[in-house]
């Protein structure tokens, strides 16, 4: 079984981005997920679920979120090489505590 932590970014069957919330005490091969584009939550099988891979915006550099950091604040992963997290920078939203 894959192993996420808190706060990661996911792919939800390789197209819905989600923030790992928890995993599912009941059912352990569950994680509760928030989903990025509407803010909800849901208890989905590890199987649909994937580490979020893409290419940084500033350097080209690969990103991976099973290995590099994700930004608690605007949730993009942080880039290894050049260390970029968003373009334009961070932007608070409804993850965060004021």
């Amino acid at each position: 079984m894959a192993s996420f932590k808190k706060g990661q970014l996911v792919r939800i069957r390789n197209s819905k981005m989600a923030l790992i919330s928890y995993q599912c005490e009941k059912r352990p091969a569950y994680w509760g997920v928030t989903y990025i584009d509407d803010k909800t939550l849901h208890c989905v099988h590890h199987s649909f679920i994937s580490p979020y891979k893409h290419s940084c915006w500033n350097c080209g550099a690969p990103v991976d979120s099973s290995t590099d950091a994700t930004c608690p604040v605007c949730h993009w992963v942080k880039c290894p090489v050049c260390g970029a997290y968003r373009k334009g920078g961070c932007i608070k939203d409804e993850f965060t505590n004021p």
